[in-house]
């Protein structure tokens, strides 16, 4: 599914200060950590959005010789700067003709971003280019909405209620692990290692889950053009459905991605 990603206002600002902070960091820390980065890396994070692969990156290795992003998107690149300060570099491009050199980074990542990419083939190929000569890439995509509880409750509250909604709910878990595992194999990457990764996400509230999905994820780019007397419907019907996932300290659920690493020979 692809996603026209400047119709959603504040989308990007959005993006980081809710979902960031429940669920995106979280697992940015784990990707990071996996990938074992060194001092003199160069990383590229395609789909960077607000850049929180690569802070994290660097907080893990300040010592990185470069650390650059990649989105089609204006707004979650003038967020990316405003948060990640000096030492970083965000371009401007698309995941399927990337602006670089054979053999630039020494890893490429690309977290929650492969799902929205028509011709993912052709990305993965350019990953395997720009990485080449022995280049680590991780790609995570989310699995389906069967296996996340808090997306599941929104895409079932807004297909009863606004049906126009169910598909963008559904699209940051269209790509699947055996879909997934199969491209990077065909785009003829070498050490490929499949992993699940199951952490939790967090918000104070059901009303700060659904606020989220609401203005920053997917849902924002289509709801203002929908009849707004049945979206008004549909997030009192999913917080409804969340109010059972609340606690002493706010809303806690599991999230589940599958994580694919290999080598670019």
């Amino acid at each position: 599914m692809t996603m026209n990603w400047e119709r959603g206002g504040k989308f990007p600002a959005q993006y980081e200060d809710v979902n960031v902070n429940a669920f995106f960091r979280v697992f940015a820390q784990d990707l990071v950590e996996r990938l074992a980065l060194t001092p003199g890396d160069r990383m590229l994070d395609i789909a960077t959005g607000t850049g929180i692969v690569l802070r994290t990156a660097r907080e893990q290795v300040p010592d990185l010789k470069r650390a650059t992003g990649l989105d089609m998107s204006p707004g979650m690149l003038q967020v990316a700067r405003e948060r990640a300060g000096e030492g970083f570099e965000f371009i401007e491009g698309d995941a399927t003709q990337l602006p670089f050199a054979d053999g630039e980074f020494d890893v490429v990542t690309c977290q929650q971003g492969l799902q929205f990419v028509p011709e993912r083939g052709k990305a993965l190929a350019e990953m395997r280019r720009v990485g080449s000569g022995g280049g680590r890439v991780a790609v995570a995509c989310w699995r389906p909405l069967d296996r996340q509880a808090g997306a599941a409750a929104i895409a079932r509250s807004a297909q009863e209620l606004a049906p126009e909604l169910a598909g963008a709910a559904g699209a940051p878990f269209s790509l699947d692990r055996d879909e997934l595992t199969a491209l990077v194999e065909t785009a003829g990457f070498a050490d490929v290692t499949v992993t699940e990764v199951k952490l939790d996400s967090h918000y104070p509230s059901a009303e700060r889950l659904v606020e989220g999905f609401e203005t920053g994820t997917p849902l924002a780019l289509v709801i203002p053009g929908l009849d707004q007397e049945a979206v008004a419907q549909w997030r009192e019907a999913a917080i409804e459905e969340l109010r059972s996932f609340e606690g002493a300290d706010g809303l806690t659920l599991p999230m589940v991605t599958t994580l694919v690493t290999a080598t670019s020979p």
